[in-house]
């Protein structure tokens, strides 16, 4: 029996990198709606590809994989320290499915704080009023985004005003 010649060889690879590369994916995300689907969907390296072809099989498993860790933290701005996230890569005949399945935990609430400004800076009233505008909020969700605004804020007052560690 003949032995299929390199040439042959090489072109059915290549055909076979063609097919595998000219599906898209499709990403679908369970357990979380509104805000916190569209915070995961933002943070999936994965999701470049939506409705794209992928370079490759491997870097589309590896993508999907990652996208575990991605969607979970993709909650933590959101109040959500516990999230858990698992996927499942299908290959349809005609494209790829990719699920993810989302499990928030239960948002973790801000029941106490003690923000203030110590040293020098104490009496600003540059500081007061930034501590002032800063949206804590007891007994509800702490708000990361803002939290490192806040942190940035009180940064970018203490250079301007030449205070220093």
């Amino acid at each position: 029996m003949a032995e299929p010649s390199k040439d042959s060889t090489k072109t059915e690879a290549s055909e076979e990198r063609a097919t595998e590369q000219t599906k898209p994916v499709h990403i679908k995300i369970e357990g979380v709606e509104g805000q916190l689907s569209n915070n995961v969907l933002g943070k999936l390296s994965v999701y470049t590809y939506q409705d794209k072809s992928p370079p490759s099989r491997p870097r589309l498993r590896y993508l999907a994989r990652q996208g575990e860790t991605e969607a979970a933290k993709a909650l933590q701005p959101l109040g959500y320290f516990r999230a858990r996230a698992s996927s499942e890569l299908i290959e349809n005949e005609d494209d790829w499915s990719l699920t993810y399945r989302v499990k928030p935990g239960e948002q973790i609430l801000l029941h106490s704080a003690d923000v203030r400004i110590d040293g020098s800076g104490a009496d600003d009233p540059v500081f007061q009023q930034a501590l002032r505008d800063y949206p804590l909020h007891i007994d509800k969700p702490l708000d990361q985004q803002a939290y490192e605004a806040l942190k940035k804020r009180l940064q970018v007052i203490a250079s301007e005003r030449g205070y220093f560690d």
